[in-house]
């Protein structure tokens, strides 16, 4: 026999249903918000942790000084102001080339890339500190190459061939220890194949740990560079050939390179 309710009881039941109903629409979505603060705090600490990205900005950055292969210092007051220079003028190089704006640089009329003084200063502030002062001159790097300072340019006249080989860093461990970022880095070696592309071997050939400390503005600067537990395997050492008389437009070589490094990222 069926059991009559009144009026008021079927209310409250209905209120009571509502009542359920919205407590789990309450928990539903407290669970909700709960993996995503869960998954965004993961997204966050992997950031945070993972070293791949800031690998990568040192390599950018150390580029023009593993090119030149430069011995073991300790304290920029140990290096010649030709050094200091030459990495910086090709830092400054590298960076434009990136960025796609190596091609917009104004010519000499020998067609000679005019580099801004101005531009090759920040770079030395960027890598060496900002109490590194360029003074802006004429000079001939570790290559044998004369980059020739134009005064009334405020600029470098770019040589446009070079005869040598050189190395590119891939950045295989950071380490910070004792106020000190150590990072070490893997010479990869770059030869010629004809007269104007250039190959990159895989492999690294030596290894050096680059020495940074911290300046008052607390960012890291390269005070030295020191020999590395880091061994290239026997197996990996590639002989070096005779590469004299060898003439090749470095920063074509490099602007190939690039293309086709983000051809291959575009393929992934």
């Amino acid at each position: 026999m069926a059991t009559l309710i009144t009026r008021e009881e079927h209310q409250r039941r209905q209120r009571r249903r509502r009542r359920q109903f919205l407590g789990i629409v309450v928990v539903i979505m407290v669970f909700l918000g709960m993996l995503h603060l869960i998954d965004t705090a993961v997204g966050i600490y992997k950031k945070v942790t993972d070293p791949t990205e800031k690998m990568k900005e040192y390599e950018s950055l150390l580029r023009s000084v593993v090119m030149y292969d430069p011995a073991y210092f300790n304290g920029l007051e140990n290096v010649s102001d030709s050094f200091i220079k030459q990495t910086s003028v090709w830092g400054t190089i590298f960076e434009l080339i990136e960025k796609g704006q190596w091609e917009s640089l104004e010519r000499s009329e020998d067609e000679r890339a005019i580099l801004p003084g101005v531009d090759v200063s920040a770079f030395a502030a960027k890598l060496y500190g900002p109490s590194v002062q360029l003074t802006h001159g004429t000079f001939t790097d570790d290559f044998g190459l004369e980059y020739v300072y134009d005064e009334s340019l405020q600029g470098y006249l770019i040589p446009v061939t070079s005869t040598e080989n050189s190395y590119s860093p891939t950045v295989v461990q950071l380490q910070n220890k004792d106020g000190k970022l150590r990072v070490s880095a893997g010479y990869i070696s770059n030869t010629s194949d004809g007269i104007t592309q250039g190959v990159t071997q895989s492999k690294p050939q030596k290894y050096a740990d680059y020495i940074f400390e911290r300046g008052l503005d607390r960012e890291w600067y390269l005070t030295g560079i020191e020999e590395s537990e880091w061994k290239a395997e026997e197996g990996d050492i590639i002989r070096q050939e005779t590469t004299a008389d060898l003439v090749y437009d470095p920063t074509g070589a490099l602007q190939q390179q690039l293309d086709e490094n983000s051809t291959l990222g575009g393929d992934k």
